[in-house]
């Protein structure tokens, strides 16, 4: 296992910024729920997206995770 980086050690938050996910749902007034690592987690993103959207993590609001759609 690999150490974390300094001062990265209590900031999940920001190692979770530009980690890309695959929508589980379709967002429903903007939220959805990915899954990352062995969790799920709530995602809001300003436009509605189809189910199976790929997306990428590029701020935190608490526990939910502001992603845009990646483009391909």
């Amino acid at each position: 296992m690999s150490k974390p980086q300094q001062g990265m050690l209590n900031q999940r938050d920001q190692q979770m910024i530009g980690l890309r996910a695959t929508l589980i749902e379709p967002t429903h007034n903007g939220y959805s729920r990915v899954s990352i690592a062995d969790g799920s987690w709530r995602i809001y993103c300003s436009i509605e997206l189809s189910a199976g959207t790929e997306v990428e993590v590029i701020s935190i609001n608490g526990n939910t995770l502001n992603v845009r759609p990646v483009i391909k």
